[in-house]
């Protein structure tokens, strides 16, 4: 397996996992916390952090079959879960309707989200 290049024990499959386990985390938070208050910042949290798993695993495919000529049903899961979390995020209602700040911090936040992860990725 790869590991990341500033560390020598750490695999790239580890930022995965964080990743997967910061959006279940978000995503099951209102439940935990059991609060009546509105849930606009964990929506647009969830938001974020789906685009930009979305993105990158969008990019890891065209790495993979662009450049590298392979396929990896691992890989390929993973993305088909990324992909389809971010537009279920998308399409199924966390993008906040009311009001207006909260709906254009919701899309800055994502864009933000997709811009930075493809800056990286480049």
């Amino acid at each position: 397996y790869s590991v990341l290049p500033f560390t020598d024990h750490v695999p790239v499959s580890a930022l995965g996992c964080l990743a997967y386990s910061l959006t279940a985390l978000v995503a099951i938070m209102p439940v935990l916390v059991n609060d009546d208050s509105d849930d606009v910042n964990n929506r647009i949290a969830l938001l974020v952090l789906t685009t930009g798993l979305g993105t990158f695993s969008a990019f890891l495919m065209s790495l993979l079959f662009g450049f590298l000529h392979q396929s990896c049903l691992y890989c390929l899961a993973s993305a088909s879960l990324s992909l389809t979390l971010a537009a279920t995020a998308w399409c199924g209602g966390a993008l906040p309707q009311q009001p207006t700040e909260h709906r254009v911090a919701a899309l800055q936040g994502s864009a933000y989200s997709f811009l930075a992860t493809t800056v990286t990725s480049l």
